[in-house]
């Protein structure tokens, strides 16, 4: 049976959780028509949905490509 495992990106201090999900399904659907493995857009997914519960808003503070990859490089990469 396969299956796929994505480690947490550690701590975020929460502002709210609005949107929280959205950013996680728009991050995974990003890797996955990238052709990217289930490992890895995983991570970026979790990554999207950290990111924004950490911004006090919603759609308004969605990351750039550029600043979700090195907010994931700070916490420990792909």
């Amino acid at each position: 049976r396969d299956f796929c495992l994505s480690r947490g990106l550690g701590d975020v201090y929460k502002r709210q959780v609005l949107g929280a999900g959205d950013a996680f399904a728009g991050g995974f659907i990003y890797g996955y028509i990238n052709g990217w493995d289930d490992y890895k857009s995983l991570r970026l997914a979790n990554a999207c949905g950290a990111w924004l519960v950490t911004k006090q808003g919603c759609c308004n503070f969605a990351p750039y490509y550029n600043e979700i990859i090195d907010f994931i490089n700070e916490k420990g990469g792909f």
